[in-house]
């Protein structure tokens, strides 16, 4: 009877959530369920493990929508139902066919014609064709539509479904009449796809989303017919219409449908091995033995003790060929050059792993254990998960698919569901609400840690949010809409990491479905692939892979050495500084300002330190940081418990920070094998009742037949139980600490190529790339500008940081390639008409050029950047009337009007527009006295903090608004800018008339005042204004010259004098440098070269570049 439903997996067409449909199915009273989706099968599996969960029927079919038989230029719509396994099968091959981008539909019917034996025909109650024309009398297409289904199904495989609810007699008598005439039992298939008649607003709203089209108010109330009703609702519907037979019609279909759905055996692929290799155990021992040799530990019992017994392990539980197989992915990864991580997750824990290079980390040395990965007592797949970059992941997936068959591999399914936020946005704007109130329910959502907090959650959790939801009707229908919706899948995506690869086609175990140019992609998601006995592999991309590879590269070609990443000094001083002072942007793992602040805290003197801050700085483990850093500094006692469970804790000062630790302290004090260890883990982390009463009694026997206590005993499991749920993975820890540690030590000794990499790799978000950029420019003292001539697409250390011309807002790629393409072909450009000549007239962009200006591109060919934007219409306008001929073009002979310079703050502006940076200084740096003081906030400062209050702050005026009151009085509306941040300030009246003479735009104010909230964001009410000196003014005030003009011979040499100017420079001193060539072409060096005058300055300066050469003015 449950034929004809559309599950939550036909996206947004249906409310109907699996788990609920099983539990109301059963309470209503049916014996079976069914599933029909449109071409697909992704709830096929799951609607079966329920059924046999709740003691149903399950029944699984797939609704397949395809051009007409008789009518081709209509889409009409039938159920197919599978009979048998080998029918279900036949669904999947089916549905893969139907869900590539253009379907045959002679390939689908030719299909059919020879695998239908297993498959039944319903006609649905839809839109179907067969039932068209039936209702309208339609003879001689019904005869032909029934031949056609005869022969590709047979007479006894064909099914008219009907609806019952709503009811159309006259439909209903058409559709018994041709029944009885074809001889084709009528079934009860009720269209269903929501589980109450309440639920019709929402699928409204669905059908509105899916659209993307508004829906009327008016339909919040809205109900649907098509909906679950009991099993005797539908049977005393069909007694009262008189087709009781229709009901045993139904029964018969459904006791004639055996599904059995089981997890396959014998699919894990075989590793091809050579030849001289009698089995896969023999190869992989060979392989680890080699490579033992290679490190110079053959010798070391310690470790051919441990590989005997992982090696045993291994063959044991079956798993010689997929170390193997993935010994074969990193070696392909090696040979290609593509950056492989250290390790992930408890792998590393496997010495064979470690010598199978999967990981990096020898796990004697870290004390890693191999029963956290594999357990010999707790039958399960390992889960190796490999980090590569993340440029190349799909390179190796395609290599699995040649080494192993593209019907062997495949990518793993996901669904992205509806979230409380999410679906609270698609619902307002599906009812067209205001951003403001939008804005309100989504601020008024609690925030939480976990991602996928529901509405439901969210309503419990928070009294505002309550009080929200009940405050109007249309609020609470929206809340009742939105807890339908809530969780519903909304479209699907490939899982990030994980691959598939089996022994057998894997479309004959699973449903899949093709990808042009990719490998296939199954129909059920990872933990259901997983229950199949699938082999699964997670092959991550991990950009910091690529960032580091791209660091590497840069400090080879920088310094001509090889560094030996594998073997830099884990105590290096300057590294640690690094993780001490919390200086770790740009670090994997170690850029949050949560884990930046504990770095500052717990000021880690070693690598086992910063491992530990990696387990700590978790949800659960963070508790324990406090008491973590106190007895690291001595100022609270270690306790000592037992001398067994004190040495253990001992690196951690007491505290239980790894789940490898609890496991350590089970074998070492009780006596449990390692496999035990790792079950009472597990015991521990799911919280199980049972079996920790059970691990309880066998721990505090097995410590008492160890000379302990029972005292002692049950002291130590209490203090497991109270701590251990708080431990972290060991071995993930230690090898991403160890891929953290590389990436902060090229930051301490190759900060431009790290600084390079980190800016180049396009960060998540502008402001990312340009804080980096800023961080950068403090760290270097110099971060060369951009020139026209020297400049690349990227950031380049060679070895100083050049900025590149990706940085400018505006400038197209197409550009880029193109200057560097003519600059490639025919050398440097030799001036600013000369560029414009040499570039492809479809590159001559005005506001491009302007950008190219405006952020210094030209500086070095012509250093006034307002000439050049001033006379850039003309210039493009003699190009293109000249059209390339360069003889008219100097015929012309196009006049520059040159006119003054724009100011240096107009300079600093211009390029904080177009880069989000500045590189001829920074307006606020000749202030900086200021913020030092402590009273004197930065208004990203402000900004951050959640509170209110007083603050006192610097900043430029941006805008003002004058604004009349009611009473006639005037004020004023300001913006206050530092080039990054924006902060809004207003000042009343009375404080209006005292300072309205000081508020310009560009002024540098000093600024105090009230911080309050107005419409969600921060204002300052400004009560004073005080006095702003610039720093050289109080500081330099002997000196009274603000630029040095410099002469050289070309501008070949400038990089070779900017060296030298550099040994006396510093960002916050007062005086421009300007070079000038002997054409008498200037260019003012950044802000990074400013000089502080001295007579010892001046005579070095004169003696180096020539005494005519020098100028102070």
């Amino acid at each position: 009877m449950l034929f004809n439903i559309q599950s939550e997996y036909s996206f947004l067409e249906s409310t109907l959530r699996l788990n609920k449909y099983a539990i109301k199915a059963k309470e209503y009273g049916y014996q079976s369920i069914g599933i029909a989706d449109t071409h697909v099968l992704y709830g096929s599996l799951e609607l079966y493990q329920l059924a046999k969960k709740h003691h149903l029927r399950p029944l699984i079919g797939l609704r397949v929508i395809l051009p007409g038989i008789v009518d081709s230029e209509v889409p009409y719509e039938f159920l197919l139902y599978a009979t048998s396994k080998i029918g279900y099968y036949h669904l999947g091959q089916l549905s893969r066919q139907l869900l590539t981008d253009s379907v045959d539909t002679s390939v689908i019917w030719q299909y059919l014609q020879y695998q239908a034996q297993d498959l039944v025909y319903i006609s649905s109650s839809n839109q179907n064709e067969l039932l068209y024309a039936m209702v309208r009398d339609q003879t001689d297409q019904i005869q032909q539509l029934h031949n056609f289904l005869v022969q590709i199904f047979g007479q006894d495989k064909i099914y008219i479904g009907v609806n019952l609810f709503p009811s159309n007699e006259y439909e209903l008598k058409q559709v018994d009449k041709w029944s009885k005439k074809l001889d084709i039992p009528v079934i009860i298939s009720q269209y269903i796809h929501a589980l109450n008649s309440e639920d019709g607003s929402s699928i409204q709203m669905l059908q509105s989303i899916k659209a993307n089209q508004p829906m009327t108010k008016d339909l919040l109330d809205h109900q649907t017919e098509y909906y679950m009703r009991p099993y005797h609702i539908v049977k005393e519907q069909c007694a009262c219409l008189g087709y009781t037979e229709w009901l045993t019609n139904t029964s018969k279909l459904e006791a004639n449908i055996a599904i059995q759905i089981e997890p396959n055996k014998e699919v894990l692929p075989q590793f091809h091995i050579p030849e001289t290799f009698d089995h896969s155990a023999s190869y992989l021992k060979h392989l680890v033995m080699q490579r033992l040799t290679v490190l110079g530990l053959s010798q070391k019992n310690s470790y051919i003790q441990r590989i005997e017994h992982e090696l045993q392990i291994i063959h044991q539980m079956g798993f010689d060929d997929y170390f193997l197989i993935v010994w074969e992915i990193i070696q392909y990864c090696h040979q290609q050059k593509i950056p492989v991580g250290p390790g992930r997750g408890s792998a590393a824990g496997s010495l064979i792993a470690y010598l199978l290079e999967i990981t990096q980390v020898d796990p004697l040395e870290y004390n890693l254990i191999f029963e956290r990965f594999l357990n010999p007592e707790r039958l399960s797949l390992p889960d190796i998960d490999i980090d590569i970059s993340d440029e190349s992941r799909s390179r190796v997936i395609h290599f699995l698919a040649q080494v192993y068959g593209e019907n062997q591999v495949a990518q793993i399914i996901t669904f992205s569901r509806f979230g409380a936020k999410s679906v609270l946005r698609d619902i307002l704007k599906a009812l067209e609400v205001d951003e403001k109130t939008t804005k309100q329910w989504l601020q008024l959502l609690p925030s939480s840690t976990n991602t996928t907090l529901s509405l439901k959650s969210a309503y419990d959790q928070s009294e505002a949010f309550r009080d929200y939801v009940h405050a109007s009707k249309i609020n609470e229908q929206i809340y009742r809409m939105g807890t339908t919706l809530d969780g519903l899948p909304r479209q699907s995506s490939t899982h990030a990491g994980a691959v598939v690869i089996s022994q057998q086609p894997i479309d004959q175990l699973i449903p899949v479905r093709n990808r042009p140019g990719e490998v296939l992609l199954t129909q059920l998601p990872m933990d259901q692939v997983e229950q199949m006995g699938l082999l699964k592999i997670d092959i991550l991309g991990l950009k910091n892979l690529t960032l580091l590879d791209q660091m590497k590269q840069q400090i080879q070609k920088n310094t001509q050495s090889t560094v030996d990443w594998g073997g830099i000094p884990l105590d290096d001083p300057a590294t640690l500084k690094l993780f001490q002072q919390g200086d770790t942007n740009g670090i994997f793992q170690f850029e949050s300002a949560g884990i930046k602040k504990v770095l500052k805290t717990i000021y880690p003197t070693s690598f086992e330190d910063i491992v530990a801050v990696n387990a700590l700085y978790r949800p659960g483990p963070m508790k324990q940081i406090e008491t973590f850093n106190r007895r690291k500094r001595g100022q609270e006692p270690i306790p000592t418990i037992d001398p067994s469970t004190d040495q253990i804790l001992k690196a951690t000062y007491g505290v239980i920070v790894y789940q490898e630790q609890v496991m350590q302290i089970a074998v070492q004090m009780a006596g449990f094998t390692y496999g035990q260890a790792d079950s009472f883990r597990r015991a521990i982390a799911s919280k199980n009742l049972n079996l920790l009463d059970s691990f309880h009694q066998s721990f505090v026997e097995g410590a008492i037949q160890r000379n302990h206590s029972q005292e002692i005993s049950e002291q130590v499991f209490q203090y497991i139980l109270a701590f251990a749920n708080y431990g972290f993975n060991r071995s993930h820890s230690v090898v991403y600490s160890y891929l953290a540690f590389q990436m902060a030590y090229c930051k301490a000794h190759y900060p431009a190529e790290f600084y390079a990499a980190l800016i180049n790799s396009g960060s998540s978000s502008r402001q990312s790339q340009v804080n980096y950029i800023q961080e950068a420019q403090r760290a270097l003292g110099k971060t060369l500008p951009l020139d026209i001539n020297l400049s690349e697409a990227n950031f380049t250390a060679r070895p100083q940081l050049r900025v590149g011309f990706n940085a400018i807002r505006g400038v197209r790629k197409s550009m880029i390639d193109a200057m560097l393409e003519a600059r490639s072909q025919a050398g440097k450009f030799t001036s600013f008409i000369n560029f414009l000549q040499r570039l492809p007239e479809r590159e001559l962009h005005k506001e491009s050029l302007q950008a190219l200006i405006l952020t210094g591109c030209f500086d070095t060919l012509e250093s006034n950047r307002r000439t050049l934007v001033t006379n850039l219409d003309s210039l493009l306008q003699s190009i293109q009337y000249t059209r390339y001929n360069m003889s008219l073009f100097e015929a012309l002979n196009p006049k520059i009007n040159y006119v003054s310079e724009f100011s240096r703050l107009e300079r600093i502006r211009y390029e904080n527009d177009y880069l989000g940076f500045t590189l001829s200084g920074h307006p606020l740096e000749a202030y900086q006295s200021y913020f030092q003081n402590g009273t004197v906030r930065s208004l990203q400062s402000i900004l951050a903090d959640s509170s209110s209050g007083y603050a006192e702050t610097l900043a430029i005026i941006k805008q003002v608004k004058i604004h009349r009151t009611k009473k006639g009085d005037e004020m004023a509306f300001v913006t206050l800018t530092d080039m990054q941040s924006e902060l809004s300030a207003v000042l009343f009246p009375s404080d209006y008339l005292k300072y309205r003479r000081l508020l310009s735009e560009n002024a540098v104010l000093r600024v105090r005042g009230k911080i309050e909230w107005r419409n969600q964001r921060k204002q300052l009410i400004i009560q004073s204004i005080l006095d702003a000196t610039p720093d050289s003014q109080h500081t330099h005030n002997e000196n009274t010259y603000t630029q040095c003009f410099i002469q050289i011979h070309s501008f070949e040499a400038l990089d070779q004098a900017a060296n030298y100017i550099g040994q006396f420079s510093d960002p916050t001193y007062p005086i421009d440098v300007i070079i000038v060539n002997s054409e008498r072409k200037a260019f003012q060096l950044d802000s990074s070269y400013r000089l502080n005058y001295s007579i010892q300055l001046e005579q070095k300066l004169k003696g180096f570049f020539g005494n005519e050469c020098v100028v102070f003015k």
